[in-house]
């Protein structure tokens, strides 16, 4: 979570870019799997904006071949309080996958721990960091909407609805 380890707690700047990608060998269930991500994040002082996409294909033994996309945007503003610091923050995020009725996995979607519908979620909140990068305390409103891609079994990719939690982070 980059609002956590790395977020700034310097008054530099600093500009962090990378991508990745990944594949796996077929399965009993599955065919090859191909992920590929791009990220990038900015710290301007006390501003802090992060960005990432993930895109995943999965085939099955049939052939059909089924995919989804995920990405995130986040802004926070760094406010240093004495020892400590808070970071309010809203982060936008939304997963798009593929319709799977029509394929081989449309009655086995929820055994195949795939995502058959799209979910978006905003996240406003403020986390207050009681220990450099090793004591957080957040708290959180949330909502969240999905939307299901076929009639047939769902597996949606987030529970739709209002949440405010609280969370308490420690790291060693």
């Amino acid at each position: 979570d980059l609002l956590f380890l790395a977020n700034p707690w310097s008054k530099g700047s600093s500009l962090m870019v990378g991508v990745s990608g990944a594949q796996q060998g077929e399965t009993e269930r599955n065919g090859a799997t191909q992920v590929l991500s791009a990220f990038a994040a900015v710290h301007w002082g006390p501003l802090v904006v992060d960005g990432e996409w993930v895109a995943a294909s999965r085939e099955n033994p049939a052939g059909d071949r089924y995919g989804n996309q995920a990405w995130h945007a986040r802004a926070g503003y760094n406010i240093r309080l004495g020892a400590t610091q808070l970071t309010p923050y809203a982060l936008y995020s939304r997963l798009d996958s593929d319709d799977i009725s029509a394929t081989d996995w449309g009655a086995g979607a929820n055994t195949s721990g795939l995502f058959a519908g799209a979910g978006e979620q905003l996240d406003v909140g403020v986390n207050w960091h009681l220990r450099k990068h090793k004591l957080r305390l957040g708290l959180h409103v949330i909502r969240t909407d999905t939307t299901a891609t076929a009639s047939g079994p769902q597996k949606l990719p987030l529970r739709a609805g209002w949440s405010t939690p609280l969370s308490l982070q420690a790291m060693r």
